[in-house]
């Protein structure tokens, strides 16, 4: 009886080293075998700079076009879109976790033109910054064999800040500087495996809401 159990300990546990095995080699081969590298590229809206930028351009440098003591009259024009085109570069180490680097272009600019008193542009302005930030991404979930993914970035960098005003008498005034930037988009949603769609929300250099596509390798 003593060696009937003994031979039955003896197969439990090599039944049981034996599947571990199994199993540490499949999560190897998962490991292995999954995309390294990932590319996304999205368009994000309204950023915290965007609404910066456009107190400058459109509240605080240029006027409202009205009528000033002279009689001239002005019509303000402007491209405030709000909208920031972005591109992602991540390296995924795991299966839920990547590094990378992320570059976002944001612009806005403003204009008065003439109405009457005068013809063309009576002064104009601008403000322009790309940023470059490195960053972390995430995978809380994936749903529907793999086919949606719930995840989260956050990155830091730094912006540099270009603005050009040129007023009435023409003159140009170009200041830059650096600003530290920070990404942080705690809830995102794509759906594809190795290309797709995504979306994602939260604040940072792409805005309040980014959306786009990706690939992965």
């Amino acid at each position: 009886m003593k060696k009937t159990l003994a031979v039955l300990l003896l197969l439990a546990a090599a039944l049981s080293a034996t599947s571990e095995a199994r199993a540490q080699a499949s999560l190897s081969d998962a490991n292995r075998d999954f995309p390294r590298w990932e590319v996304r590229g999205g368009v994000g809206w309204f950023s915290l700079f965007d609404f910066v930028g456009a107190l400058g351009t459109g509240f605080g440098s240029i006027d409202f076009g009205t009528n000033d003591d002279n009689g001239i009259t002005t019509r303000r024009e402007g491209w405030n879109a709000l909208l920031n085109p972005n591109l992602d570069l991540y390296y995924n180490l795991t299966p839920r976790f990547s590094v990378g680097v992320s570059a976002t272009v944001g612009h806005i600019s403003s204009k008065l033109v003439y109405v009457t008193g005068g013809s063309g542009v009576r002064k104009s302005s601008s403000f322009t910054y790309p940023s470059l930030l490195v960053g972390l991404k995430w995978l809380y979930a994936r749903l529907e064999d793999n086919l949606w993914s719930i995840y989260g970035t956050a990155g830091v960098g730094a912006s540099l800040m270009c603005v050009k005003n040129v007023d009435t008498a023409g003159e140009v005034n170009n200041t830059t500087q650096f600003s530290p930037m920070v990404n942080f988009y705690p809830l995102g949603v794509s759906f594809g495996t190795t290309r797709g769609l995504f979306a994602e929300v939260g604040f940072g250099a792409r805005g309040v809401i980014n959306m786009g596509g990706f690939f992965s390798f």
